[in-house]
């Protein structure tokens, strides 16, 4: 035997839609039962030894080979270059499988798992979808200019053909072309994807290559299983008691989104509050939810109907993290229309997630052709007769659910305009957060006030800043003016009144400050504004970073934030740290005198790379990203542009202090508008000695630049001067009459720690409130008592 003619041993009517399996075993009565148990969904061969094993592999397209471990096997398989998925039947695990991270291998123990374990197996590789003919479509790869002519089409891959004298080393089976763009005559319709050769067939004039669309979903990341009962129990319960969970019947069909609930784990149940009317026990379900932007799977069987209670899962499945929360809508809710170049009919219906980002729409694979990389013209209507919202596209992914009965396609929005970005941003947090609307036109003395009130300015403060007062309103409104790229601002309503505020503005490039945080109470307001920032803010995919200051003393924010960043083991994405301030006056005489053998003047170029490599030796790379602090960034030019568009400025420059033509110190500057922050922490300097300065030579070089900074400021019509030190400094400056004020805590981050700070967030206020219910327990129970 040469080969394996799947095409002969099938008795379907459709072959090439089924995955084709060779089984492997030396007992007849074996491979009777293992193909009796594949019935008709795949095209199965058969093999009682391994003499063609090689031969049939490099000959014949094989999706999955089933056997019991042979050493012989393994070897055939990793010459011939993984193809093939490699499907281990026993109780033992060699080592081998174990070693083989990353290839295409998966164990079962028992035969009755083989049709179910195939089936997951090629749930992605194979799917049946329809294949449209296309005329007058070209792809071509990496950039070459080449085009080679598309045959066909469907939204899992596509195939192309090549001349029969062409050299087929790159286009046999397993091999990954890159850089896949599709063309219907000069339009460009499909592009940002790759292939990967799944065929490839000998007609009578040519070569046809038959390829697959990657699972752009599956490929970010691997699906992680979590087996602990204790963590699968304590990840659903948050789910149950946050955003909810989504259930379907194992078929595909969606029975509920957003059930929320808690878990017992006296009964080992998740208590839903929803009716299983229509379910029977013992029947399964299949569960979904999102927790700190990974999402989650589950399969669980119901144990009760009314309501409806599922026995907790074994295990579930964590598959990839998103970069903004998807907000699950109704059918009814939101519609969008798209619209593609290749001259199929567009879609229009419902949405079944949306972002800022994206949207999910369920489509019908049999029918609708939507492959990964497809270009669209997006209109989207989020009802309440508000605007359309119109853009560009680009399929994500398509993604078949486990049962094989739906698909769901991710499409990615493409520059989408600022307003329209923020509308939608505000739709997903005002769907998930009600009362959390737009800050930008709230009127500025209803702010001030709620600023008073909600504890952000002292009175002292408050009184200080009513000097100039009509300088701050002016920042205020040219902010609420400001394009969504520069800054943005949230409040929550109660009773019609703003009871609560937070902000964010780009401070740097990519680092965006969240500040002016007031709430009147510590309690759901301030839950709202917390789970508001991180939902509406994490919604923006141009935010990069983020920096948090308070004040150390502050137990509330030290609680939210500090507890939080504190407990982040990345360093490369969270960083805490302290610093004190100081306040240097811009009138009247300092206590010190500025030495006269000490130049201070503004940076040489020289100079200012200089200070690059101090901050590169001194600083984590964290912070020389978020800050801006390397050559091209370091006077901040571009964020300047910025505010200049709104009549305002903000500019960073260097002094430094030479002793006998020799720079020895430094000092950062900056300088923003007017409140731009209330506590003017953008309004700021700090001083830094290089390496190996210090002795008598370091209050002098400090001296003369506290000197300078003082009429830089004054210049600039400030009253004061912000300086940040560090706890080490705290006595050198008190020597020159600058006492430090508290400690102040910042906490710098990558976006992707908002999803996790959602959940402490969560977590944090559960606590409080199950406190506080514990405590008017207590107190009842104590008044009720008889004296």
């Amino acid at each position: 035997m040469k080969s394996i003619n799947f095409n002969t041993v099938t008795r379907v009517n459709r072959p090439d839609m089924r995955p084709r399996v060779l089984l492997i075993d030396a007992e007849q009565r074996r491979l009777d039962r293992w193909e009796g148990l594949l019935g008709n969904v795949a095209l199965v061969g058969t093999m009682k030894d391994l003499t063609e094993l090689h031969y049939t592999l490099t000959n014949e397209h094989v999706d999955v080979l089933v056997s019991e471990w042979n050493e012989t096997l393994w070897n055939t398989l990793e010459r011939t270059g993984w193809t093939t998925h490699y499907l281990h039947v026993g109780t033992n695990l060699p080592e081998q499988l174990v070693d083989a991270a990353g290839q295409p291998v998966s164990s079962i123990s028992s035969d009755e798992e083989l049709r179910e374990k195939v089936l997951d197996i090629v749930h992605f590789r194979r799917p049946r979808s329809v294949r449209r003919r296309l005329e007058n479509c070209s792809l071509t790869l990496d950039g070459g200019s080449e085009r080679l002519t598309v045959v066909d089409l469907s939204s899992f891959g596509l195939a192309f053909e090549v001349d029969a004298g062409r050299d087929l080393e790159r286009f046999l089976p397993g091999t990954l072309l890159q850089g896949a763009v599709v063309r219907k005559g000069e339009a460009v319709v499909i592009e940002g994807t790759s292939l990967r050769v799944r065929h490839l067939k000998a007609e009578q004039h040519s070569y046809r290559v038959g390829c697959e669309f990657p699972v752009v979903e599956a490929a970010t990341e691997q699906p992680t299983l979590i087996t602990d009962p204790v963590a699968c129990a304590a990840l659903l319960n948050q789910a149950l008691m946050g955003p909810g969970v989504f259930l379907e019947r194992h078929t595909g069909v969606a029975i509920a989104g957003h059930v929320r609930g808690k878990v017992d784990t006296h009964s080992r149940t998740a208590l839903l509050d929803s009716s299983g009317a229509s379910l029977g026990e013992g029947e399964l379900l299949q569960g979904g939810f999102e927790v700190g932007g990974s999402l989650y799977r589950f399969v669980a069987p119901v144990v009760g109907t009314q309501p409806l209670r599922l026995h907790l899962p074994t295990h579930l499945e964590e598959r990839h993290r998103r970069r903004a929360t998807r907000q699950r809508v109704g059918t009814s809710e939101v519609r969008v229309t798209l619209h593609n170049e290749l001259g199929t009919a567009p879609y229009s219906g419902p949405v079944l997630d949306l972002s800022a980002n994206g949207l999910a729409i369920p489509i019908a694979h049999e029918q609708d052709l939507f492959p990964v990389g497809l270009l669209l013209r997006v209109e989207l209507e989020l009802g309440g007769g508000a605007a359309r919202i119109v853009g560009n596209g680009r399929v994500r992914n398509v993604a078949r659910q486990a049962s094989g009965a739906a698909t769901r396609c991710g499409v990615e929005f493409l520059a989408l305009s600022d307003p329209d970005r923020l509308r939608l941003a505000e739709y997903v947090v005002r769907t998930r957060l009600p009362g959390v609307d737009n800050g930008g036109a709230v009127p500025f003395d209803q702010l001030w006030e709620l600023f008073g009130g909600g504890r952000l300015l002292s009175v002292e403060r408050q009184r200080d800043m009513n000097a100039y007062l009509p300088r701050v309103r002016h920042t205020f409104e040219a902010l609420a003016r400001a394009p969504s790229s520069l800054f943005r601002s949230i409040v929550v309503r109660a009773d019609g009144k703003v009871a609560g505020h937070v902000s964010a503005v780009r401070v740097y490039r990519r680092t965006w400050w969240v500040q002016h945080l007031a709430a009147q109470g510590i309690g759901t307001t301030s839950y709202v504004l917390n789970m508001a920032a991180a939902e509406y803010f994490g919604q923006l995919s141009e935010l990069e970073y983020f920096h948090i200051g308070f004040f150390a003393d502050n137990k509330w924010p030290a609680q939210v934030f500090g507890g939080f960043g504190r407990r982040q083991r990345d360093a490369g994405a969270s960083q805490i740290r302290g610093v004190y301030a100081i306040t240097l006056p811009t009138q009247g005489p300092l206590g010190f005198e500025a030495p006269p053998n000490i130049e201070v003047d503004w940076a040489t170029p020289n100079e200012l790379a200089e200070i690059q490599a101090y901050f590169v030796r001194n600083e984590s790379p964290l912070v020389l990203r978020a800050n801006d602090l390397t050559l091209t960034a370091m006077d901040l030019g571009s964020v300047d542009e910025s505010f200049r568009e709104l009549g305002l400025s903000r500019t960073r420059r260097f002094l430094v202090a030479r002793a006998s033509g020799v720079m020895r110190a430094f000092a950062s500057v900056e300088l923003s508008p007017v409140a731009l922050n209330v506590h003017e922490v953008f309004s700021a300097f700090q001083i830094r000695l290089l390496e190996g300065v210090g002795g008598a030579v370091a209050p002098l070089l400090r001296g003369a630049l506290l000197s300078r900074l003082s009429q830089v400021f004054r210049e600039a019509e400030r009253p004061f001067a912000r300086g940040f030190i560090r706890r080490t400094e705290i006595n050198d400056y008190a020597a020159m009459g600058l006492p430090a004020s508290g400690r102040i805590v910042l906490w710098t981050c990558h976006r992707t720690e908002f999803r996790r700070f959602t959940d402490h967030v969560e977590r944090l206020f559960r606590g409080i409130l199950a406190r506080h219910e514990r405590n008017q327990a207590a107190k009842r129970a104590r008044e009720a008592a008889p004296s």
